[in-house]
């Protein structure tokens, strides 16, 4: 679950490392889970980075410390809470996403970031 203040590590190519949550994009909810939506502060970045730290940008969470149940009874926990950047229209910022891949962003209203998977073979 992920709070206000809470850090989320960047997993794609945009050359941010670290973010800082500020808010959650639901007024309803104070925390947010996988496949949500958060506002953030940049904490971390890349020297090569167009980026600057402090820039204001909306995550997509992907996975959290928090564990994550799915309907076939398996359990999903990870050591940090990762995240991707987005554009305006749920667009990605970033052209490539490393590491994790979540079974549940085929499914979701997010499906269409999938294709950007890197798959090592």
């Amino acid at each position: 679950m992920i709070i206000k203040n809470s850090y989320v590590h960047i997993v794609d190519n945009t050359g941010i490392l670290v973010v800082k949550c500020i808010g959650i994009s639901s007024a309803k909810q104070r925390s947010a889970k996988t496949l949500s939506l958060i506002k953030a502060s940049v904490q971390k970045v890349l020297p090569t980075s167009k980026f600057k730290k402090g820039m204001l940008v909306d995550v997509l969470i992907l996975s959290t410390k928090y564990p994550f149940n799915r309907k076939n009874g398996r359990s999903i926990k990870v050591f940090r809470n990762l995240g991707i950047i987005l554009k305006e229209k749920l667009v990605p910022r970033g052209s490539r996403i490393r590491g994790i891949s979540v079974h549940e962003l085929r499914q979701s209203k997010f499906g269409r970031l999938a294709i950007l998977l890197h798959r090592k073979l």
